[in-house]
């Protein structure tokens, strides 16, 4: 025999949500230079600078990407650091003596291998950080040559045998 009775009916708890996959962390805050900065003397070293989202694991480093936007086929400058400022090498400046478009980011990477050049092997750690950008005079202009007039050659006067 069944039985029925006007019991309230309670919910059933059904599985718990499943977890989805963990967040990775928000990029690195840029610092300096200050966004669309402009970037005086061409000579000058320049820093960049960016706030920590957390502290580096052991195998763990920054990577900064530095691209010249005027130059449309050209790749990213990469530098690896554990600090949280780069000093750009001279060699990153842009060789044409003019005005460039500087984009910079950094990224969280995990250092997984080393290739035989002695490069990293990586993968993304986590977000990079949102674009910086700042101008930058490219190659340090050097000086136009001018002419210098050439002197004439004068008549040195003769001193008297008196």
């Amino acid at each position: 025999a069944i039985s029925y009775t006007q019991a309230e009916l309670v919910e059933t708890p059904g599985p718990s949500p499943t977890p989805g996959p963990t967040a990775l962390p928000g990029g690195p805050h840029l610092l300096y230079p200050p966004q669309n900065a402009v970037v005086t003397p061409p000579d000058s070293l320049v820093v960049l600078q960016w706030v920590a989202v957390k502290n580096l694991e052991e195998s763990e480093w920054y990577m900064v990407e530095m691209l010249d936007l005027n130059a449309v086929d050209s790749h990213p400058h990469r530098a690896f650091t554990r600090q949280t400022s780069l000093q750009i090498p001279s060699s990153w400046r842009p060789e044409v003596p003019a005005e460039r478009l500087i984009r910079w980011r950094v990224s969280i990477v995990q250092v997984t291998g080393r290739r035989d050049d002695g490069g990293f092997i990586f993968t993304y750690g986590g977000a990079a950080s949102n674009d910086g950008y700042f101008t930058w005079m490219g190659a340090i202009p050097t000086p136009t040559p001018t002419a210098t007039p050439t002197p004439e050659a004068t008549a040195m006067p003769t001193g008297s045998n008196s």
